[in-house]
Protein backbone atom coordinates (compact mmCIF):
# COMPACT_ATOMS: atom_id res chain seq x y z
CA UNK A 1 0.00 0.00 0.00
CA UNK A 2 1.51 2.91 -1.05
CA UNK A 3 0.51 5.04 2.20
CA UNK A 4 2.05 2.95 4.47
CA UNK A 5 5.16 3.05 2.77
CA UNK A 6 5.30 6.98 2.29
CA UNK A 7 5.02 7.27 5.94
CA UNK A 8 7.53 4.60 6.49
CA UNK A 9 9.84 6.75 4.12
CA UNK A 10 9.08 9.57 6.27
CA UNK A 11 9.48 7.89 9.69
CA UNK A 12 6.33 7.89 10.78
CA UNK A 13 4.65 5.04 12.51
CA UNK A 14 0.91 4.99 11.71
CA UNK A 15 -0.26 3.93 15.26
CA UNK A 16 1.46 7.73 16.25
CA UNK A 17 -0.86 9.21 14.28
CA UNK A 18 -4.71 10.61 16.01
CA UNK A 19 -6.36 12.14 13.12
CA UNK A 20 -5.66 12.00 9.23
CA UNK A 21 -7.05 15.36 7.19
CA UNK A 22 -8.54 14.33 3.72
CA UNK A 23 -7.97 16.81 1.50
CA UNK A 24 -11.08 16.15 -0.48
CA UNK A 25 -12.91 12.94 -1.77
CA UNK A 26 -11.04 11.37 -4.30
CA UNK A 27 -9.55 7.95 -4.04
CA UNK A 28 -6.12 9.45 -4.46
CA UNK A 29 -6.28 11.35 -1.60
CA UNK A 30 -8.59 9.45 0.36
CA UNK A 31 -8.17 6.38 -0.60
CA UNK A 32 -5.69 5.34 2.95
CA UNK A 33 -8.13 6.67 5.25
CA UNK A 34 -9.77 3.23 5.92
CA UNK A 35 -6.74 1.53 6.31
CA UNK A 36 -5.58 4.03 9.06
CA UNK A 37 -9.28 4.10 10.85
CA UNK A 38 -9.73 0.74 10.84
CA UNK A 39 -5.96 -0.52 11.27
CA UNK A 40 -4.88 2.10 13.26
CA UNK A 41 -8.10 3.89 14.81
CA UNK A 42 -7.27 6.97 13.71
CA UNK A 43 -10.11 9.69 13.44
CA UNK A 44 -10.17 10.98 9.83
CA UNK A 45 -11.43 14.52 9.52
CA UNK A 46 -13.16 15.74 6.26
CA UNK A 47 -15.50 18.55 5.11
CA UNK A 48 -19.05 18.47 3.45
CA UNK A 49 -19.93 17.01 1.17
CA UNK A 50 -16.74 15.69 0.54
CA UNK A 51 -16.49 14.08 4.30
CA UNK A 52 -20.41 12.39 3.02
CA UNK A 53 -18.96 11.03 -0.78
CA UNK A 54 -16.05 9.58 1.52
CA UNK A 55 -18.46 7.76 4.33
CA UNK A 56 -21.32 6.70 1.29
CA UNK A 57 -17.79 5.36 -1.02
CA UNK A 58 -19.69 7.79 -3.71
CA UNK A 59 -18.27 6.16 -6.96
CA UNK A 60 -18.09 9.41 -8.86
CA UNK A 61 -17.93 11.47 -6.60
CA UNK A 62 -14.61 9.84 -5.02
CA UNK A 63 -13.29 9.54 -8.71
CA UNK A 64 -13.12 5.78 -8.23
CA UNK A 65 -14.49 4.80 -11.68
CA UNK A 66 -12.45 6.85 -13.05
CA UNK A 67 -9.46 5.33 -11.26
CA UNK A 68 -10.63 2.22 -12.11
CA UNK A 69 -10.82 0.79 -8.50
CA UNK A 70 -13.26 0.37 -5.96
CA UNK A 71 -14.48 3.13 -3.86
CA UNK A 72 -13.51 2.50 0.07
CA UNK A 73 -15.84 3.88 2.45
CA UNK A 74 -14.59 5.10 5.95
CA UNK A 75 -15.87 6.48 8.70
CA UNK A 76 -15.43 10.70 9.27
CA UNK A 77 -14.90 11.40 12.61
CA UNK A 78 -14.81 14.29 12.76
CA UNK A 79 -16.64 17.30 10.60
CA UNK A 80 -14.49 19.98 9.32
CA UNK A 81 -16.76 23.20 9.98
CA UNK A 82 -14.48 25.77 10.09
CA UNK A 83 -11.34 27.02 8.99
CA UNK A 84 -8.34 27.67 11.21
CA UNK A 85 -6.61 25.80 13.95
CA UNK A 86 -6.93 21.87 14.07
CA UNK A 87 -8.81 21.27 17.59
CA UNK A 88 -7.15 18.63 19.99
CA UNK A 89 -3.75 20.52 20.46
CA UNK A 90 -3.00 20.83 16.90
CA UNK A 91 -1.70 24.68 17.00
CA UNK A 92 0.59 23.90 14.28
CA UNK A 93 -1.74 23.13 11.82
CA UNK A 94 -4.04 25.26 10.29
CA UNK A 95 -7.15 24.22 7.89
CA UNK A 96 -8.21 26.37 5.20
CA UNK A 97 -11.10 25.59 2.68
CA UNK A 98 -10.16 25.96 -0.57
CA UNK A 99 -13.51 24.34 -2.58
CA UNK A 100 -13.78 24.75 -6.63
CA UNK A 101 -11.70 21.32 -7.43
CA UNK A 102 -14.35 19.67 -5.37
CA UNK A 103 -16.85 21.76 -2.94
CA UNK A 104 -15.48 20.64 0.50
CA UNK A 105 -11.61 20.36 -1.19
CA UNK A 106 -9.31 21.83 1.82
CA UNK A 107 -5.32 22.98 2.41
CA UNK A 108 -2.92 22.28 5.34
CA UNK A 109 -1.27 24.75 6.65
CA UNK A 110 1.53 23.19 8.68
CA UNK A 111 3.99 25.75 10.70
CA UNK A 112 7.21 24.10 12.79
CA UNK A 113 10.14 25.76 13.80
CA UNK A 114 12.23 25.30 10.29
CA UNK A 115 9.47 26.19 8.05
CA UNK A 116 5.88 27.07 6.89
CA UNK A 117 4.46 24.03 4.65
CA UNK A 118 1.38 24.96 3.01
CA UNK A 119 -0.24 21.37 1.44
CA UNK A 120 -3.04 22.14 -1.55
CA UNK A 121 -3.55 18.62 -2.87
CA UNK A 122 -5.64 19.03 -5.85
CA UNK A 123 -7.34 22.49 -4.68
CA UNK A 124 -5.73 24.28 -8.05
CA UNK A 125 -6.90 20.70 -10.15
CA UNK A 126 -9.07 19.75 -13.11
CA UNK A 127 -12.59 20.89 -13.02
CA UNK A 128 -15.19 18.32 -13.60
CA UNK A 129 -19.26 18.68 -13.24
CA UNK A 130 -19.43 15.40 -11.63
CA UNK A 131 -17.79 16.62 -8.71
CA UNK A 132 -20.05 19.74 -8.13
CA UNK A 133 -16.68 21.97 -9.42
CA UNK A 134 -16.92 25.59 -9.34
CA UNK A 135 -14.69 27.95 -11.25
CA UNK A 136 -15.12 30.74 -9.11
CA UNK A 137 -14.25 29.02 -5.82
CA UNK A 138 -11.44 27.68 -8.03
CA UNK A 139 -10.54 31.50 -7.90
CA UNK A 140 -11.55 32.01 -4.72
CA UNK A 141 -9.26 29.31 -3.74
CA UNK A 142 -6.57 30.35 -6.03
CA UNK A 143 -6.46 33.88 -4.14
CA UNK A 144 -6.25 31.97 -0.59
CA UNK A 145 -4.00 30.20 -1.73
CA UNK A 146 -1.76 33.18 -2.98
CA UNK A 147 -1.96 35.41 -0.36
CA UNK A 148 0.18 32.87 1.51
CA UNK A 149 3.36 33.04 1.76
CA UNK A 150 4.91 29.96 3.00
CA UNK A 151 8.60 28.21 2.68
CA UNK A 152 7.23 25.51 0.86
CA UNK A 153 4.12 24.50 -1.49
CA UNK A 154 2.84 21.17 -2.43
CA UNK A 155 0.34 19.79 -4.49
CA UNK A 156 -0.57 16.04 -4.69
CA UNK A 157 2.27 15.58 -7.28
CA UNK A 158 5.06 18.18 -6.02
CA UNK A 159 6.20 20.39 -3.38
CA UNK A 160 8.56 23.73 -4.36
CA UNK A 161 10.30 26.56 -2.48
CA UNK A 162 8.73 29.92 -2.57
CA UNK A 163 10.69 31.05 -4.99
CA UNK A 164 8.95 28.14 -7.35
CA UNK A 165 6.06 28.37 -5.81
CA UNK A 166 5.14 31.95 -6.90
CA UNK A 167 5.74 30.96 -10.32
CA UNK A 168 3.43 28.04 -10.41
CA UNK A 169 0.77 30.32 -8.80
CA UNK A 170 1.56 33.01 -11.32
CA UNK A 171 1.30 30.45 -14.55
CA UNK A 172 -1.75 28.33 -12.45
CA UNK A 173 -3.58 32.27 -12.62
CA UNK A 174 -2.93 33.00 -16.09
CA UNK A 175 -4.12 29.70 -17.50
CA UNK A 176 -7.26 30.13 -15.23
CA UNK A 177 -9.25 26.60 -14.45
CA UNK A 178 -9.02 23.85 -16.33
CA UNK A 179 -12.78 22.14 -17.21
CA UNK A 180 -12.20 18.50 -17.82
CA UNK A 181 -14.99 17.06 -20.05
CA UNK A 182 -13.65 14.29 -21.45
CA UNK A 183 -12.68 12.28 -17.69
CA UNK A 184 -9.17 12.76 -18.67
CA UNK A 185 -6.28 12.50 -15.78
CA UNK A 186 -4.66 15.61 -16.66
CA UNK A 187 -4.49 19.28 -15.24
CA UNK A 188 -4.63 22.75 -16.29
Amino acid sequence: MALASNLASAGVKPWDIVTAIVSHAHVPSSGGARWLHDNHKVTIAARRPDSRWVEEGDPVKTAAVEYGVPPKPVPVGLELSREGRLPGGCEAVEVLFTPGHTPGSVSIQIETREATVLAVSDALGRLRREWASSERDWIESLEKISSRDPDYLCTSVTCMDRKAARAFLEETREKGPFWDVEGRATYG
